[in-house]
């Protein structure tokens, strides 16, 4: 019976997460100062984390493929990518399916609704804690924020 139990077990757990993968992010740019930039979550609010860009060392996250969700386990909640105002961040609300697709260099690139284009790092975008005032953080509006440079986001080697 215990054998029975823990067979059972092994594959509900394999079931649960056969379609989920650790992924690390790193952008991508023509600008050496934002290019190899990996990403932190930094807390900015109930339920929210801003994405940071910066040197030194990138977050794990999971990305779920037959969802096409990209996500984040803080406490007992997933944070799931998505776009707020032109602000990407992980969160419990607002979440965009995301896709890693392959180019013509062989980088897999994160897409929302299909195209990796559209992403920027930029300074100052108004976070409530100023967090973006010396550090590099991941938009889609570059509008009204400083020191902006278009990017990519590749799935970096683990």
């Amino acid at each position: 019976m215990k054998f029975f139990t823990f067979t059972a077990l092994t594959a509900l757990v394999a079931s649960v997460s056969a379609g989920t993968s650790n992924v690390k992010l790193t952008t991508v740019s023509g600008n050496r100062e934002v290019s190899d930039l990996g990403f932190s979550a930094l807390h900015e609010g109930a339920g929210f984390n801003y994405i940071r860009a910066a040197s030194g060392p990138t977050e794990t996250y999971q990305y779920d493929e037959e969802k096409k969700t990209l996500f984040m386990q803080a406490g007992k909640f997933p944070y799931r990518f998505g776009i707020v105002n032109g602000i990407a961040q992980f969160g419990v609300n607002g979440f965009n399916e995301v896709e890693f697709k392959t180019d013509e260099s062989g980088r897999e690139l994160l897409t929302v609704n299909g195209s990796p284009d559209g992403f920027y790092v930029c300074k100052n975008i108004n976070d409530p804690y100023n967090f973006s005032k010396d550090s590099y953080f991941l938009v889609t509006d570059p509008s009204n924020k400083d020191d902006c440079a278009e990017v990519l986001v590749q799935k970096a080697d683990e």
